[in-house]
């Protein structure tokens, strides 16, 4: 999470507006505990180690992502929590105001305010009525920051042909070379999306050397990091994100290019590097430790050139040419709206009555494999108000899922033995139900 949707302005300015924010601890080795906080969670939350949740005021579970999702994930299902949840989307006096100036006769500075209130609310129209005023109007630096604005609000509502349209008005301005750093970063990302990954290295690591005193340089670095890796070069990749971590330890990039570099050895999902998991090494953070730290010797031998902009850019210049056109067209709403992916439908089985509950279940059980990690999280948690609607749905799911994999299946096998030795005798019913369901199916 910290590497990835809480390093991402849109995510902490959505976050800052409509929610109340809050991290602690629930223990763990040598982590200390915030028991206020551990009372207030136990019960609520399937995963009791780790999880990004929602809570009403009174206290009830609203939602929680998947543990491993990352920007666009976590972004969608803020927006989806506010659709779902209108009562805690009201706009203050001021928010509508802002709202309904945005199209009005309004000085450039305000417009441009107006625009970015618009931007971290997802107003995306509003948004982009005040900032043509703002183009019409401002000077250079307000100019430039509006089209910082259009581009930034295209890429997070998935709109690439405003993206494309965008691009090409802030490249043919007058503020083409005021904006060389941020329309390197918008053509790089445009190409990963594209997967032109020649063409984006070529375009992001051409552009660090008059980059030296940009905000965005770690950025930069970060993404021409992507590029590399998967143009199949991860020395280079490693190398930039090591520099991240040499020379810019406080950017919002830094934890983010901690996972990418260490990703090698540390067995988790990483979403910015296209799901790439490792399959071996341990679990824990000395995993990730050990791969930073091998990622950091590559580093040391490619410091020098780095550091003097010398990259090996002779194969992508050569094969960005050749690499197929492709028109990215808006990006489709997920299938399942976020809200109720199988995270948080198992997260919701805490706090609902019995009707609701039953309708949970059969949401669960219908969503195939996917359900499977939440649901042995929330079985294996003898704390989870809903663990005994988690174990009915695990039967469900199996029973209609025959060709659920074996090992989903074997993550069940000592939890659900466990309880079917319950002295709990409708918890020991459903256990035993699910592992027939489940050895049935197999």
């Amino acid at each position: 999470m910290r590497g990835g949707p809480f390093s991402e302005t849109r995510v902490i300015e959505l976050l800052n507006r409509r929610f109340v924010p809050f991290f602690f601890n629930t223990g763990g080795p040598g982590q200390g505990k915030d028991d206020k906080a551990h009372d207030f969670v136990t019960g609520k939350v399937p995963n009791r180690w780790a999880y990004f949740a929602a809570f009403a005021p009174d206290g009830r579970i609203l939602g929680q992502t998947g543990i491993y999702d990352g920007t666009e994930q976590v972004f969608a299902w803020l927006r989806a929590l506010l659709r779902r949840h209108p009562e805690f989307d009201r706009p203050t006096a001021a928010e509508t105001e802002a709202r309904e100036q945005a199209a009005g006769e309004l000085t450039a500075a305000a417009a441009l305010d107006v625009a970015r209130q618009c931007e971290q609310l997802t107003w995306y129209a509003e948004s982009k009525r005040a900032c043509e005023r703002v183009l019409g109007l401002g000077d250079a630096t307000q100019r430039a920051e509006a089209h910082r604005v259009l581009l930034r609000i295209a890429r997070a509502d998935g709109d690439w042909p405003a993206h494309a349209t965008a691009l090409a008005a802030a490249a043919e301005s007058a503020l083409a070379a005021a904006l060389a750093t941020d329309l390197a970063i918008e053509s790089g990302l445009r190409m990963l999306a594209e997967k032109r990954f020649a063409g984006a290295r070529v375009a992001l690591e051409s552009a660090i050397a008059s980059a030296k005193d940009s905000p965005r340089l770690a950025e930069l670095h970060y993404e021409a990091g992507r590029a590399c890796w998967f143009g199949g070069d991860r020395y280079w990749a490693k190398a930039h994100w090591c520099w991240i971590l040499a020379e810019r330890p406080d950017d919002r990039m830094a934890m983010r290019a901690r996972l990418a570099a260490g990703a090698e050895e540390f067995p988790y999902l990483n979403c910015e590097l296209g799901n790439f998991e490792a399959k071996t090494g341990p679990v824990g953070p000395d995993a990730l430790d050990d791969g930073v730290r091998k990622a950091q010797h590559t580093y040391e031998q490619l410091r020098e050139r780095l550091v003097a902009n010398k990259f090996e850019l002779g194969a992508a210049r050569e094969a960005a040419p050749h690499e197929p056109e492709v028109v990215l067209a808006r990006t489709a709403p997920p299938a399942i709206d976020p809200v109720d992916a199988p995270d948080n439908l198992v997260a919701r089985l805490a706090d609902a009555d019995a009707e609701t509950r039953e309708k949970l279940v059969e949401q669960i059980a219908a969503a195939g494999e996917g359900a499977a990690q939440p649901l042995v999280v929330a079985v294996g948690n003898e704390a989870f108000r809903g663990r005994l609607a988690a174990v009915v749905a695990t039967g469900k799911l199996f029973a209609a899922h025959p060709e659920i994999g074996k090992e989903p299946r074997g993550w069940f096998k000592r939890p659900l033995a466990q309880l079917a030795r319950s002295g709990d005798d409708e918890i020991a019913a459903a256990a035993k139900a699910a592992t027939a369901a489940m050895q049935t199916g197999q």
